[in-house]
């Protein structure tokens, strides 16, 4: 799962460095993506992670 984990941390840091408008992106995008990226390999944690909500 380390490894696994590692990956996904991986490209989410790429996706967000592609993806910032003059240096910058939106939590709630880097939200979605890391549960879209959780979904394959860690269903029931991209669960878990998708019903989080900062209070």
């Amino acid at each position: 799962p380390v490894q696994e984990a590692e990956e996904i941390a991986s490209s989410v840091q790429s996706w967000a460095q592609q993806s910032a408008v003059d240096g910058n992106i939106d939590s709630t995008q880097i939200r979605d993506k890391v549960i879209e990226a959780l979904k394959s390999q860690f269903p029931s944690e991209s669960r878990n992670f998708e019903t989080y909500k900062k209070e």
